[in-house]
């Protein structure tokens, strides 16, 4: 019988103990629970902002509705895009505006008001000419 080789290195062990496999596999559901923390973070801020952004754009349309139809003090509400609002014009008693109605107009402090599902969402106020009442 032949011995083996001088040369040959006993047979080692390869590959990860199972203390390192498990030490991965927490590290990995640390980062990955701490990623979809911070995606579900972004995805809450991005419908955040689309509900404003939403809310802002009603407001402006309907300022340019109650702008358009040229009344004077009053109050109107309505839905536009699925969206509740409600806008008030009254006359601005102003010591700056004193004297300056002319040609049956005067200064209007419209305020306008987009309602979301848990109450007022945004609150848009101006000043327009109207139609004196």
């Amino acid at each position: 019988m032949t011995s083996p080789p001088a040369n040959r290195q006993p047979n080692r062990q390869q590959g990860f103990s199972l203390i390192e496999v498990l030490a991965a596999v927490a590290i990995l559901a640390i980062v990955l629970g701490a990623a979809l923390r911070v995606q579900r973070q972004g995805l809450a801020a991005l419908e955040r902002a689309e509900d404003a952004s939403r809310s802002m754009l009603v407001a402006d349309s309907v300022l340019a509705l109650v702008t358009a139809r040229e009344a004077g003090a009053g109050s109107w509400s309505g839905e536009l895009d699925g969206v509740r609002w409600q806008a008030t014009a009254r006359p601005l008693n102003h010591p700056d505006f004193a004297g300056t109605t002319r040609s049956g107009f005067e200064p209007l402090a419209i305020q306008i008001t987009v309602f979301g599902t848990d109450g007022p969402r945004y609150e848009l106020r101006s000043v327009r000419l109207g139609r004196r009442s």
